[in-house]
């Protein structure tokens, strides 16, 4: 499987780093991943939407541990990528 991730909007908020979106083999796109800066190193955040009594729900996730750390891998390196251009 290819994963292919870039950084759609970086946002540099005290938490909240940048969206990205993944493409699986470059026929299916997960957009709205996002990066959160957290104590442990950046976290990779999947798709969620607010329910009526206010929760968030994951409305993508990956079905087991490899794939999600995979995703969140390319995710990471592209966040580092573009940080790196910016500066």
């Amino acid at each position: 499987m290819k994963l292919t991730a870039r950084i759609s909007k970086i946002i540099n908020e005290e938490k909240l780093k940048a969206i990205a979106t993944v493409c699986i083999d470059g026929e299916f796109l997960v957009t709205g991943i996002r990066v959160y800066n957290t104590k442990k190193g950046l976290f990779v955040a999947m798709p969620s939407r607010k329910t009526q009594n206010g929760e968030y729900r994951n409305i993508c996730f990956p079905l087991n541990k490899e794939l999600r750390e995979a995703i969140a891998s390319e995710v990471r390196t592209a966040y580092h990528d573009e940080s790196e251009a910016i500066k």
